[in-house]
């Protein structure tokens, strides 16, 4: 199942809808945005297919350090993570952080 990002209304309308979400929520409909606009696939862990094409980013995928927000695959194998986090943030602070979410990751699909 492709998740596709729900647009309705006028560019204001959307504005004030994203208003309403917290800092990392915000995050997220960015991050799925330029995902989409790169060709990448995005499911819900619920639905996670590692073949469902070439690039496929899996939501809130489980590792048994906790979630990742994003599980990047390509040709069905596992690249790297995503941590949505407030815009501002910098990296330096997130980057150990999202690469042992992956080695989690790929043990546990191991």
């Amino acid at each position: 199942m492709r998740v596709r990002l729900r647009r309705t209304g006028t560019v204001n309308s959307t504005v004030s809808s994203l208003k309403r979400l917290n800092p990392e929520q915000r995050a997220r409909v960015r991050i799925d945005e330029m995902l989409e606009a790169a060709g990448w696939i995005i499911l819900n862990y619920a639905d996670a297919d590692f073949a469902a094409g070439p690039g496929v980013a899996i939501r809130e995928f489980m590792t048994p350090k906790g979630p990742v927000d994003y599980l990047l695959v390509a040709e069905t194998k596992v690249v790297g993570s995503i941590e949505a986090k407030k815009e501002g943030d910098t990296l330096k602070v997130w980057i150990p952080i999202a690469e042992g979410d992956v080695d989690s990751a790929v043990t546990a699909l191991r």
